[in-house]
């Protein structure tokens, strides 16, 4: 393949060589200027990356209180979950008279499989070794009545639940999942703990769980006695009592 260049002229001493779109200005025998002709409106400037897009939305967090019933045994009276996704507005179920803890839980699951919730995960402390126990069950005889509404699967380790997922087909055409991994794998201190280590503003607050049990789950009344707010053998300080009592 034979090259075709064009010679022009400039002056006496100095002549432009043209091949394709490259030239080279020329004087006395020497190349004084080298020149290349780029479409530069072919290259089109990067887009900003936008950062909002980048974050995942799909995420929330998920919580079960329980209490003793009067046969002994530990059943869900309050849960509840939020998203990223809506700005972390909290979706809370109790418990009344007129529903069991059986069919409370159900409601909250059921509300998670919406479809705006599709594939969203949600972290829950101490997930494999509190939450779980009481979601499974649940949901499990729940499939018992109603031909295997949920599809559940887990992942354990050393016999503990890390991960559960569950889908339904909420309509003919349209199967939903959403995911419970347990974060204490992944920050392994308490709540309370990690509040202060990052330094966020809303920290976890005291409660007096062992105050709730059958007899007093509907109660309305003045503030429980101090020894109610103890945790794991862990006496509540008395100044501490003393501001949730000056703010009730």
């Amino acid at each position: 393949m034979i090259e075709v260049f064009k010679d022009t002229i400039l002056n006496k001493n100095t002549f432009k060589r043209t091949l394709d779109k490259v030239s080279l200005i020329i004087k006395n025998d020497k190349i004084i200027l080298y020149e290349n002709d780029i479409d530069f409106s072919l290259m089109k400037p990067k887009k900003k990356k936008d950062t909002q897009k980048e974050i995942n939305l799909n995420i929330g967090s998920f919580d079960i209180e329980t209490y003793i019933d009067s046969d002994g045994k530990s059943k869900v009276y309050a849960l509840g979950f939020c998203t990223l996704l809506e700005n972390l507005k909290p979706h809370i179920f109790y418990k009344d008279k007129n529903i069991s803890s059986s069919l409370l839980v159900i409601n909250c699951i059921k509300e998670m499989l919406q479809t705006k919730y599709k594939n969203c995960i949600f972290y829950t402390h101490n997930f494999g070794g509190f939450d779980v126990l009481f979601l499974l069950k649940e949901l499990v005889e729940y499939n018992k009545e109603n031909n295997n509404y949920f599809d559940l699967k887990c992942v354990f380790k050393d016999s503990r639940i890390l991960k559960l997922e569950v889908s339904a087909k909420i309509s003919k055409t349209v199967k939903n999942k959403i995911i419970f991994i347990d974060s204490l794998n992944l920050l392994p201190e308490s709540l309370e703990s990690l509040g202060e280590s990052f330094n966020v503003n809303v920290v976890k607050g005291v409660f007096p769980y062992s105050f709730v049990n059958n007899d007093t789950l509907y109660y309305i009344g003045n503030t429980p006695d101090i020894s109610y707010f103890n945790l794991r053998n862990k006496k509540m300080d008395l100044n501490e009592y003393n501001k949730i009592l000056s703010n009730t």
